[in-house]
């Protein structure tokens, strides 16, 4: 175990008074400080904002796989029974529409987190 003072060497931090017993991790661990003034805590909101719109983003993603997941389903039913090719279509447009609003629902979620908030 490390005292105080050696881990205040190391990081070269100056020690207030007292002495206590630190492990080895704890010594070669960067000092963390926290956020103090408003920029700083701004910052940080701004780069968490960002983060949440990159995740609402990836359901663009997810609705292009679905979108090409239903035009799988279409060409392999409609090579199944052509005969009901017509009603396969169909029922794929409202599967495409489905898939394509919940692409553009993250898309206006990751601009509201971006610009709005």
């Amino acid at each position: 175990m490390l005292r105080t003072s050696q881990v205040a060497r190391r990081c070269g931090a100056q020690l207030v008074r007292g002495t206590k017993s630190v492990s080895p991790l704890a010594a070669q661990a960067p000092l963390i400080r926290a956020a103090s003034t408003s920029y700083e805590i701004s910052l940080a909101v701004t780069g968490a904002n960002h983060i949440g719109a990159g995740g609402a983003a990836s359901g663009i993603a997810t609705a292009a796989n679905g979108i090409g997941l239903c035009w799988l389903g279409l060409q392999t039913a409609t090579a199944r029974q052509p005969a009901l090719a017509d009603q396969f279509f169909a029922w794929a447009m409202i599967g495409f529409a489905f898939c394509e609003a919940t692409g553009l629902l993250a898309f206006v979620v990751a601009m509201i987190l971006i610009f709005a908030v």
